[in-house]
């Protein structure tokens, strides 16, 4: 039994040396030459650091006022205040706890998911923050 267990270990260290020994392998330098870019491609990327410029600073523009205008990467433009006051958090389970603790509160947490509710009733944070306790469950069921 001690001769199999020394000979299992000889060859699993073995099998280790093997395997992190490949892939300390020496260096190996490559030759390849960079591509020149054509002029098209240069004034395309160009413009397209002057379009991500101008969308900067009309965002900047945008965020002097009460609300601020945000694209998303579909297009989609929604205008939400500068000042969040009630959050609701969809199905991302953890993620009203995460947001009681950052906050130190539970006050702006208006609705969560039914299974983050649950959670939060069992757990430790409906005892350490009690007012998350009142946030809604319903909107995820379209009551």
């Amino acid at each position: 039994m001690k001769n199999w267990k020394k000979l299992a270990a000889v060859l699993l260290s073995g099998a280790m040396l093997a395997v992190t020994g490949g892939c300390a392998g020496g260096t190996s330098s490559s030759t390849a030459e960079p591509v020149p870019q054509t002029e098209a491609e240069t004034a395309e990327a160009a413009a397209d650091t002057e379009a991500m410029t101008e969308e900067d600073a009309t965002a900047a523009a945008e965020s002097d006022g009460e609300t601020i205008t945000v694209t998303d990467h579909l297009g989609n433009v929604v205008e939400v205040p500068k000042e969040i006051d009630r959050i609701v958090v969809g199905n991302i389970y953890p993620l009203p706890s995460v947001l009681t603790i950052f906050f130190d509160s539970g006050e702006k947490i208006v609705g969560m998911a039914d299974v983050s509710m649950k959670a939060a009733q069992n757990g430790l944070l409906g005892e350490l923050y009690p007012e998350v306790l009142g946030a809604e469950t319903g909107f995820i069921s379209g009551t």
